[in-house]
């Protein structure tokens, strides 16, 4: 019903992102509030990302929120593998498609939900790597991503320990990351960002108390 993630930045706290889910006949709703400040660059975002119950693929997303740069406003509809996003910016609505070769998802930067959706809707494949196009929502991107199966191992924090499975996530023209998923939870309990030191710890898993690997 509700999930919390904590986010790192070169082994400091950065911000975070919460994230309530409520149940339709066919999807699940994901409303998430993320707040984020890392040396001159801030975020606050509320989104809510509807997601199909069985595939877990993304229907529609919307946005509003700001960082220091502007205001940011839009909405985005998948139909099949066709993104629709609409842009406001200055009280003006623009509207662009995208087109990918595989199912869509999604990742607006930061909102960790995505995260999950990414790792969620991979585990329903059954499969040991998949293919998937990727938007990022709020600058109407679209990029390749490959998602494979690696190690599968105990992950532990101060008090609790999971069976997770590694996820390697590869980005076209972009820097590969990890998510640690627990298959009882259904939610990845750690994702490593290399490129920029950054980690997501879920909250419930570590007790508000994250292990950092990075450090200044």
């Amino acid at each position: 019903a509700e999930f919390s993630y904590i986010i790192y930045v070169r082994g400091q706290d950065a911000g975070r992102s919460t994230t309530k889910v409520t149940e339709k006949a066919e999807s699940f709703v994901l409303e998430s509030r993320t707040e984020l400040s890392i040396e001159q660059f801030s975020l606050n975002l509320d989104t809510r990302t509807e997601i199909d119950k069985k595939s877990f693929l993304p229907i529609s997303f919307t946005y509003k929120g700001s960082n220091p740069q502007q205001a940011l406003e839009g909405e985005t509809n998948i139909e099949g593998y066709e993104a629709i996003c609409d842009m406001k910016v200055d009280d003006q609505v623009y509207t662009s498609s995208r087109v990918s070769k595989h199912p869509v998802l999604l990742l607006e930067e930061y909102v960790i939900a995505h995260e999950v959706v990414i790792a969620r809707a991979f585990w329903e494949t059954g499969q040991n790597s998949a293919e998937y196009g990727l938007l990022f929502p709020s600058t109407t991107n679209m990029t390749s991503m490959t998602i494979s199966k690696g190690s599968e191992l105990m992950f532990e924090s101060e008090n609790k320990e999971a069976y997770c499975i590694k996820f390697i996530v590869s980005l076209s023209g972009g820097s590969p990351f990890a998510s640690y998923f627990d298959p009882q939870r259904g939610l990845p309990v750690y994702l490593a960002f290399p490129s920029s030191n950054t980690e997501v710890f879920l909250d419930e898993f570590f007790d508000g108390k994250p292990l950092s690997r990075y450090r200044e």
